[in-house]
């Protein structure tokens, strides 16, 4: 625009549009987390717990290796209280409440964190090569470093109390 009485350029004054908050980004990845991520996520961590607890198909690991019957059983408990923890995490996402991205992220980290110690424990009892294990985790870091990207730019959407 320019001023009608000299010629000089004026700055165009943006127009206030409102835009509702879930109109303004995509969720089509939230989507994903709440319908098949996280169930998914529970149902392994349950298999596990259930896997680690029972000694299923470990007779011979748990004959040569006796130590690795404890590690199981309390590895199975960790896994066990993280699959209730990403279903009360998964409650809070899908009611949009404040602190649910954050929690998510956290729990994202923590549980990563624990399979990483528990590869590296049994790697350590059978000696075995970790480095599988350590590169598995770093993708899933780097997963969750976009996830933690992807829900900053959505925090406003999560007020509710």
């Amino acid at each position: 625009m320019f001023c009608s009485k000299c010629g000089i350029k004026l700055q165009e004054e943006k127009k206030q549009e409102e835009v509702r908050p879930d109109e303004e980004l995509p969720m089509n990845w939230y989507k994903f987390v709440i319908y098949f991520e996280i169930w998914s996520g529970f149902v392994m961590y349950l298999i596990m717990g259930f896997v680690l607890l029972t000694g299923y198909d470990n007779e011979f690991m748990y004959y040569r290796y006796p130590e690795l019957q404890n590690v199981n059983v309390s590895f199975s408990l960790i896994f066990f209280a993280i699959a209730v923890w990403v279903l009360m995490i998964r409650q809070k996402l899908v009611k949009f409440k404040k602190d649910s991205s954050d929690s998510y992220i956290i729990c994202s980290i923590i549980s990563n964190v624990v399979l990483l110690i528990y590869n590296i424990i049994i790697c350590d009892v059978i000696n075995t090569n970790v480095a599988e294990y350590v590169v598995n985790f770093a993708a899933m870091a780097v997963v969750t470093a976009c996830e933690y990207f992807y829900f900053k730019k959505r925090k406003h959407l999560f007020i509710n109390d």
